[in-house]
């Protein structure tokens, strides 16, 4: 289904939401707060979500080696790509006022974007 820019502006409320990445540069993540101040007279929903180490076919693509990035994820539990769906699913379901307007999700075995605690086996919650 295809929508055109007249029938996105018509809206009452408009949800975008960008996927960034931790160690994103700031200046690309001052987009959502631009397009907030551009539509200042319009209620728009602008999430950022700035996930960390997730194990996805991106890391394939950006390594151009899957042997490479099967190494990297194989000693801690990273992210998946349902993790982030639902993060995206958790913004763009919010109540119309509610606006949240960015969010940073690491696995619990990542510190900041340098620093992995990799163990060689899964990290266990508590009830496990």
């Amino acid at each position: 289904m295809a929508i055109t820019r007249r029938d996105f502006l018509s809206r009452k409320v408009i949800k975008l939401i960008f996927l960034g990445r931790l160690n994103s540069i700031k200046s690309y993540s001052q987009c959502p707060n631009s397009l907030r101040s551009i539509n200042r007279f319009r209620a728009i929903r602008v999430s950022e979500i700035d996930p960390g180490a997730v194990n996805a076919e991106f890391s394939e693509v950006r390594w151009k080696d899957k042997k490479r990035a099967d190494d990297f994820y194989k000693d801690f539990n990273a992210l998946t790509a349902d993790d982030i769906a639902d993060a995206m699913i958790y913004c763009a379901t919010r109540p119309l006022h509610v606006d949240v307007t960015e969010m940073i999700i690491m696995p619990t075995s990542q510190a900041s974007c340098n620093h992995l605690h990799k163990t060689g086996e899964k990290v266990k919650g508590i009830f496990d």
